[in-house]
């Protein structure tokens, strides 16, 4: 379950992460990410488990 959160942006976003780097790669996709609203990452629980998200202003650049 996901947990509650303010959040900017909610996309339904496939996330895939290479190694321990904090670059990720996306593509559309059925599973659920959240994105904040600031320029930190936030670490989120995803399909059982925990991905390292790129702040929104990353999203951006």
């Amino acid at each position: 379950m996901r947990k509650k959160h303010n959040y900017f942006i909610d996309q339904t976003i496939q996330w895939l992460v290479s190694g321990d780097s904090t670059l990720l790669a996306y593509r559309m996709g059925d599973l659920k990410v959240i994105l904040n609203n600031t320029s930190e990452a936030v670490c989120e629980e995803v399909d059982g488990e925990n991905v390292e998200l790129a702040p929104f202003s990353y999203l951006l650049a």
